[in-house]
């Protein structure tokens, strides 16, 4: 666990009362605010809990497709119609659904390479972050996507965690020419960009970016 992260839960970098309330607490209320159809977000709640982000996220994304798979499907380990809807709703904020980061790009009208040259990084870390092969995001890699794309920092930061959809994961491995059943290759945020530039793909903009400063 970072400093960052310890500094986060301890409510250090903000002052209001919600800073303070447990995890377990915050958990439940989603859950019962679920189940009377009040149709609570991620979004919401994260905005509202910042230091439980990375928590909440997980919780909530499990929790709805499990819901969602229990109710409509015997296999919860394969997302369901049902599931990837229950996912967007969780997702959907007052702009409305957003489960991906490639559903965002397309309503930009972007090809991938746009959006890498905005991002300031090779086209290849910006399709690996579209099928949810990343890891460990620098806080300042998603600052700048939040600026990029015009969506908050919270739900950036949502959309990055979240884990890739079937179909997503289906075109990569069909992509690489491998079984639709091989375990991706997943790499961090730094791990990436250090690959890429041995392979020769970064600019002297992105090495001065994401290389010469300490990732965070």
């Amino acid at each position: 666990m970072t400093q960052d992260t310890d500094e986060r839960k301890n409510g250090k970098n903000a002052g209001d009362s919600a800073m303070a309330e447990d995890l377990d607490t915050i958990q439940m209320r989603f859950m019962e605010e679920w189940e009377a159809g009040a149709g609570p977000t991620l979004q919401a709640y994260v905005e509202r809990y910042p230091q439980f982000m990375e928590e909440l996220t997980d919780f909530v994304l499990d929790f709805v497709q499990m819901e969602a798979a229990l109710a409509h499907t015997p296999e919860p380990t394969t997302p369901s119609p049902e599931a990837e809807r229950a996912r967007e709703l969780a997702l959907a904020g007052p702009q409305g659904p957003a489960s991906s980061l490639s559903e965002v790009r397309k309503k930009l009208d972007w090809p991938v390479g746009r959006l890498a040259r905005e991002a300031n990084i090779p086209a290849e870390i910006a399709t690996w972050m579209e099928q949810g092969l990343l890891t460990d995001y620098p806080s300042r890699f998603e600052r700048r996507l939040s600026e990029v794309i015009s969506r908050s920092p919270a739900l950036v930061a949502i959309m990055l965690r979240a884990p890739a959809s079937q179909p997503a994961r289906a075109a990569h491995f069909h992509a690489q020419g491998l079984p639709t059943d091989q375990p991706a290759r997943r790499r961090t945020f730094r791990e990436a960009i250090e690959e890429c530039d041995r392979m020769g793909k970064l600019t002297p903009e992105m090495r001065r970016e994401w290389l010469k400063q300490e990732t965070g």
